[in-house]
C-alpha cells in the first residue's frame, strides 16, 4: 500500500467510539483501515473500509507496516453466546496477525469494569484482553462512562426521553466517572503520539454519584425523575423476564453486576501522564445540548 499518511487499522470503526476515533484521525490527517463486520454504503475519504467479522475464520490482510493499531471492537454476551471465549479468540488471533508486521502503538480500549474477579462477563473478558495487550508491550485505555450520542449512554439517554421512572440500587451512592467522547479521542491521540504503554484510565477523577447523575441527565433531556427502590435481586428477575417477553430495556444483566462492583478510581496521574483536561459530566451534557442544536440549524 503505497501511502504517504500516518496509518490507522481500527477494529469497531462503525460503532459509538469507533466512529468517533476513525473521523479524528482522518481529520488530523492519517488514513485509517477499518475492520468492520459490514462494510457501510457511503464511502469516506481516507477510510479503507475491510469486511471483517471478530469470529471469522478467514485471516485479515494488512499492510506490512502500519503507525498505530486500535482494537474498539466487541462481541456482546447475547443469544447464549460465549462472548468471553470469543473475544478472547478474537484479540489473539488478531495479535498473532500483528507479530510479523512493523507496528507502532497497539491500543484496546477498555473499560473501568475490567477485573479478573468481576462479577460480569464483560469485565472479566476486558481483563483478560489487557493482559494480552501488555504482553505485547501495549497500551490499555481504562474508559469512563463515555458521554454522547450512542452507546451504554445513549441507550440511557433514549430511555429518558420518554420514561421519567428511575431504578434506585442500593443507596443510589455508586460512584460513576465520566468521560465525554471528544476528550476520550483526544486522549487517544496523545497516548499514541507520546509513544506511551502500559495501563493508562482516562475518566473525570472526580465521581458523581448513581442517583445525582441518573437525576441530572433526566433534567437535561426534560424529564422529570422519579427513583423507585429497587433491590438487585428484583432487577435481575425483571431483565430475566423482559429478555423472554423480548423487551428493551436500558440495562442489562452484565451492567448490573458491574454497578454492584463500582468503585472510585484516581486519574490524575494518569491524565497529566496523558497531557489533557477532562470536561465533567454537567459540561458533557451542555455540549451535547449545544451539538445537536447545531446540527438541527445546519440540516
Amino acid at each position: 500500500m503505497s501511502n504517504s499518511k500516518p496509518i490507522l487499522v481500527l477494529t469497531g470503526a462503525t460503532g459509538f467510539i469507533g466512529k468517533h476515533i476513525s473521523n479524528y484521525f482522518v481529520n488530523i490527517g492519517w488514513y485509517v483501515i477499518a475492520l468492520v463486520r459490514n462494510i457501510p454504503n457511503k464511502n469516506e475519504e481516507n477510510i479503507c473500509y475491510i469486511k471483517y467479522d471478530l469470529v471469522s475464520e478467514i485471516d485479515v490482510s494488512l499492510p506490512d507496516q502500519f503507525d498505530a493499531f486500535i482494537h474498539a471492537g466487541y462481541l456482546k454476551q447475547e443469544n447464549g453466546n460465549d462472548a468471553f471465549a470469543l473475544n478472547i479468540n478474537a484479540v489473539e488471533k488478531l495479535l498473532k496477525e500483528l507479530l510479523n508486521k512493523q507496528v507502532g502503538s497497539k491500543l484496546f480500549l477498555s473499560s473501568l469494569s475490567a477485573d479478573q474477579n468481576a462479577a460480569s462477563v464483560y469485565g472479566r473478558q476486558k481483563m483478560a484482553i489487557e493482559e494480552l495487550f501488555l504482553k505485547e508491550n501495549g497500551i490499555v485505555v481504562r474508559a469512563g462512562l463515555v458521554l454522547g450520542e450512542g452507546g451504554l449512554f445513549g441507550v440511557m439517554e433514549n430511555y429518558l426521553r420518554t420514561k421519567n421512572k428511575i431504578p434506585l440500587f442500593g443507596s443510589g451512592k455508586q460512584p460513576i466517572q465520566t468521560v465525554y467522547i471528544d476528550d476520550l479521542v483526544l486522549a487517544i491521540e496523545k497516548i499514541i503520539s507520546k509513544k506511551l504503554t502500559g495501563k493508562l484510565v482516562v475518566a473525570c477523577n472526580e465521581a458523581v454519584t448513581y442517583r445525582d447523575f441518573y437525576e441530572a441527565l433526566a433534567i437535561s433531556v426534560g424529564s422529570k425523575p422519579k427513583f423507585v427502590k429497587t433491590p438487585y435481586w428484583l432487577a435481575g428477575l425483571g431483565i430475566l423476564i423482559a429478555k423472554f417477553l423480548r423487551i428493551q430495556l436500558p440495562i442489562a444483566k452484565d451492567n448490573l453486576l458491574g454497578l454492584k462492583q463500582m468503585k472510585h478510581i484516581s486519574t490524575t496521574g494518569d491524565l497529566k501522564k496523558i497531557g489533557i483536561e477532562l470536561i465533567d459530566y454537567k459540561e458533557s451534557f451542555l455540549k451535547l445540548g449545544k451539538r445537536r442544536k447545531e446540527e438541527k440549524f445546519t440540516q
